[in-house]
């Protein structure tokens, strides 16, 4: 539904009210289509550096998507009358390429395993979830990842933490594809982001 993803704005009193009544139909229709996130997320540069010395050390680096649910949440407010929201792609497989070449930028070298002499660094995807709640006034959007750490040596966890990322914002209407899309990788950015910038996580696959 192209309504659902670009909406260009008149001038004129007139025509900005009919182009408001024309919004909120649009976007009531929004909420009953379905949406198919493609993710795409970064690892923020300035979690890439730090005061670990990884010296091209080899570990090696698995993932895994560990989710409840396929379902990513509700494009309404609330479950009621709204589309899910859910995507085709392999979150543990694009967690696991982006996080190869942050690893990389922080100097270690990611080789593939299982190998009981190297470290291994295990990443799983726990929740990626969107949500808007309505209020008063306007709704609150709520989009959330959580993805587990865990570092270990001949099968010994020896450091393990979870590591959210959130994106949040004020709302008085359904949202269009694109902003949903960029708030749920905002929200996986930020939890990889913060695994790499995590320097007791770093510190553990150097030793």
């Amino acid at each position: 539904m192209a309504a659902c993803r670009t909406i260009r704005w008149a001038t004129g009193s007139v025509v900005v009210q009919i182009m408001l009544l024309g919004l909120m139909v649009s976007l009531g229709g929004c909420a009953l289509t379905p949406q198919q996130v493609k993710f795409a997320p970064t690892v923020a540069p300035s979690s890439r550096t730090g005061p670990v010395n990884a010296d091209q050390k080899q570990i090696v680096l698995v993932s895994a998507d560990e989710r409840t649910s396929t379902s990513i949440g509700n494009r309404g407010l609330g479950v009621g009358m709204s589309a899910e929201i859910t995507t085709n792609d392999d979150l543990a497989s694009v967690v696991e390429s982006q996080m190869k070449a942050a690893l990389g930028a922080r100097g270690f070298a990611v080789v593939t395993g299982p190998n009981r002499n190297l470290h291994e660094l295990r990443i799983e995807v726990r929740n990626v979830q969107y949500q808007v709640t309505p209020g008063i006034v306007t709704g609150h959007l709520r989009a959330e990842a959580a993805l587990k750490g865990i570092c270990s040596f001949a099968g010994e966890r020896r450091y393990e933490h979870l590591y959210r990322g959130e994106s949040t914002e004020e709302v008085f209407l359904v949202q269009f594809a694109e902003s949903n899309t960029k708030h749920l990788n905002t929200a996986l950015s930020a939890a990889m982001s913060n695994i790499v910038a995590d320097n007791s996580l770093m510190s553990c696959l150097t030793e």
